[in-house]
């Protein structure tokens, strides 16, 4: 019992080395693997007109009076990034020349997760605008509250300009969030609002991976884990 109790203690101490930061996470915690890649998406809490027909506008929105206001937050964990101000931000939203889709990079595979570590795409960008509504996964302010509100967009629901309506014009389409509409988030058929309106916007950050762990320290966890397993054995044949 005393060498089962031992062999327990050793297997739990290894599972918080070993285990994703997904398994204990909480506000800003990193949602996959040491090496694995990321994206986090939020819901501003501020919210702006959709006026401008300049892409620029929204994007620095988000990365200086959002983020402005966390840019000093530690995270810990991911490469080359110390602070929330360390990562750019994109707006998920389209003007007349610039496509949602071409704004934040394309379609790129790399899964996104809200930022409470809840999946939201897993194929990334080509579930975020292919898969339909997305179901069952709440979505969250940059300060951690829970949305239900209407969302610019300017797109269609594949990512693309609305055509008459995106942002910039008189009238811009908007998204919807659980409340309204469960699942559905970017859907042209919500209908349009005056650009003029204060609404949020849809923020997602650049491709984040997590720091790799070292190669001498898993190959020795892996090698104690091992040894764990095979001293349990030998004893038990006793």
């Amino acid at each position: 019992m005393k060498n089962l109790g031992s062999f327990l203690l050793l297997f739990v101490s290894l599972s918080f080395i070993l285990l994703p930061a997904s398994a204990k996470a909480a506000m800003w915690d990193v949602p996959v693997g040491p090496g694995e890649s990321f994206r986090w998406v939020f819901v501003t809490s501020l919210r702006t007109d959709a006026m401008s027909a300049d892409i620029e506008y929204y994007n620095n929105f988000i990365n200086d009076d959002v983020m402005g206001l966390l840019a000093g937050m530690t995270i810990t964990g991911i490469a080359g990034k110390s602070y929330l101000g360390d990562i750019h931000w994109s707006a998920i939203a389209s003007t007349q020349t610039t496509w949602a889709i071409e704004n934040i990079g394309g379609y790129t595979p790399t899964p996104i997760y809200n930022t409470h570590a809840d999946l939201i795409a897993f194929l990334g960008v080509f579930d975020l605008f292919a898969s339909g509504p997305i179901p069952g996964v709440p979505w969250y302010t940059e300060a951690g509250d829970q949305v239900n509100d209407l969302v610019w967009t300017g797109s269609t629901g594949d990512g693309y300009p609305a055509s008459g309506v995106e942002l910039g014009k008189t009238s811009c389409t908007i998204g919807r969030m659980p409340l309204f509409y469960p699942g559905g988030w970017i859907w042209m058929d919500f209908g349009v609002f005056p650009s003029f309106e204060q609404l949020p916007l849809y923020a997602i950050s650049e491709e984040l991976t997590v720091i790799p762990m070292p190669g001498s320290l898993l190959l020795a966890a892996t090698g104690l884990l091992s040894s764990t397993l095979g001293l349990k054995r030998l004893n038990c044949k006793r």
